[in-house]
């Protein structure tokens, strides 16, 4: 008698499975960028991507599954559908291309969403779920990347996470000397974006220096150096000033700014976005919403 193999990857993956047969790619191995080792990804940039380092690839698979399974939940996506479906890929893709139906009588069809709609709306879908209860790595945020490619955008976004944590410290007990650094920080961005001079590049320069050298302690830990942080919003401001002095890796800086921004611990969740996490990312998707013209979607209930 024979013993039984391995199950199946499709029965093992049924998640990963749909993803790859219909929707995108799934990429393994760490990325810099990302700060992350597994990412499902569409045309629309990386949707999902989890942890930096694993045990082993099978705790890799596994994480990526589950992340892909709420991101398809979240879509209202059958996980088990490509096993239903019959045909070859090709044979989908055939059908997929026949004259599409045309909407009832007296209704309008929905215009096509732009990558840009998708991402906001991606952001306003994680803020509905944390609401709801639920947590999410905060690399779920990679999403931003794509938003903050268009310099004017970026800048703008910059400026907003600044105001938003100049806000916060004024609310919140913080040390004089953080407060005024923020303060001068959105002094000093906005004519700075209006209008980029060499004299007011060097004056940000100093600023991030001033900022950099109030939280500059490092401890050596076992694989590196750990740098020691005493306020986070003032770090939040010092990511968004490199992000206006160093353009080409603006996207970097800011994906880095807002995940500071919103992640917040709490002890009843594994991951960084927690239900506590819900009105930060609201206020960021709120942020890329009116800076695109785009309308916010209300659920009717019928």
């Amino acid at each position: 008698m024979k013993n039984p193999g391995p199950e199946p990857f499709e029965a093992t993956y049924p998640a990963i499975t749909r993803w790859v047969k219909d929707l995108g790619n799934v990429e393994f191995g760490y990325d810099r960028d990302t700060d992350t080792f597994v990412r499902a990804t569409d045309e629309s940039g990386v949707r999902f991507g989890g942890g930096d380092r694993f045990g082993t690839i099978d705790d890799a698979s596994r994480d990526l599954e589950e992340g892909i399974k709420t991101l398809l939940e979240g879509q209202k996506v059958d996980t088990r559908e490509s096993s239903r479906t019959s045909g070859t890929r090709k044979d989908r893709d055939a059908t997929h291309r026949q004259e599409p139906s045309r909407p009832p009588a007296g209704r309008r069809s929905r215009p096509v969403e732009t990558p840009e709609a998708r991402k906001v709306r991606t952001l306003a879908e994680i803020a509905e779920q944390l609401r709801q209860g639920k947590d999410f790595p905060v690399t779920r945020l990679t999403t931003l990347k794509g938003l903050c490619e268009d310099p004017e955008g970026a800048g703008a976004f910059a400026l907003f996470l600044t105001r938003k944590v100049q806000q916060v410290m004024r609310e919140k007990t913080a040390p004089e000397r953080y407060r005024q650094l923020v303060n001068r920080a959105v002094w000093e961005l906005k004519p700075y974006l209006e209008q980029p001079t060499g004299e007011r590049r060097e004056l940000l320069w100093a600023l991030w220096h001033e900022m950099r050298e109030e939280q500059d302690e490092h401890k050596p830990i076992s694989w590196g150096v750990l740098r020691i942080i005493k306020n986070m919003n003032l770090l939040v401001a010092e990511k968004c000033l490199e992000s206006v002095l160093r353009p080409d890796e603006a996207s970097y800086w800011l994906y880095q700014a807002a995940r500071d921004y919103a992640e917040r611990y709490d002890a009843r969740h594994p991951n960084g976005l927690t239900p506590k996490s819900a009105p930060l990312v609201e206020e960021i998707a709120g942020f890329w919403r009116k800076h695109l013209g785009l309308k916010r979607r209300v659920s009717r209930e019928k």
